[in-house]
């Protein structure tokens, strides 16, 4: 499963989420962008989405995004 460019609307964002956890996959990749900034904050904002939504351990976002 492939998703991207999450930042600036966390609703749609977790209605992706939902519905890719309901493929049961086995890896899902963020291509990014997850954040405007990069700064902690906003990590910590992404991670809390995801952390609430889906499984643990099966999301990797790309470097760089």
């Amino acid at each position: 499963m492939v998703l991207g460019d999450s930042r600036d609307n966390d609703i749609t964002y977790k209605q992706s989420l939902t519905l890719a956890a309901q493929f049961n996959p086995l890896f899902i990749l963020h291509t990014g962008d997850i954040s405007n900034t990069g700064n902690k904050k906003e990590l910590d904002h992404f991670l809390s989405l995801v952390e609430d939504t889906i499984p643990s351990g099966i999301l990797a976002a790309a470097s760089g995004t």
